[in-house]
């Protein structure tokens, strides 16, 4: 992607617009509605918004995720992770590796989510964040 992050740049709007809102909408496992969406996706629209569109895509590169990757195993403060069950950007089975990686580490996943948990399953997320506050008040 970065070898075309310019060429990308210069799509004409309404292009740009269809392509961040199939984007988005990829991430969800069920329909976002239509006020969500455009809420969404308005600050990468205008000229400003579409530049940091690609250029956020162009630099997501698991290298970087790589090189942390070794300091998991020494991490001591609580951790929960959640993770969308249908998460088709990032397979579950990544956030149950993740959760190997970093001791005593919770895990979570939500049914009928996808990678915008908090689009999808906001209830649900909230109540596992709220819980996990409570039951480690003492350790955060």
């Amino acid at each position: 992607m970065s070898t075309y992050e310019n060429a990308f740049r210069g799509i004409p709007g309404y292009i740009h617009e269809a392509m961040v809102s199939a984007y988005v909408q990829d991430a969800m496992y069920t329909p976002m509605p239509a006020d969500t969406l455009k809420g969404t996706i308005t600050p990468w629209l205008k000229e400003t918004g579409q530049a940091a569109f690609y250029r956020q895509i162009a630099q997501a590169d698991q290298r970087y995720t790589d090189e942390i990757e070794p300091l998991y195993e020494s991490m001591t403060v609580p951790t929960l992770i959640i993770w969308g069950a249908e998460d088709e950007w990032i397979p579950i089975g990544k956030g149950r590796e993740l959760r190997r990686k970093i001791p005593h580490a919770d895990f979570r996943s939500i049914p009928n989510a996808g990678h915008l948990v908090q689009e999808d399953q906001p209830a649900t997320l909230l109540a596992y964040l709220a819980r996990y506050l409570i039951d480690n008040e003492n350790a955060i």
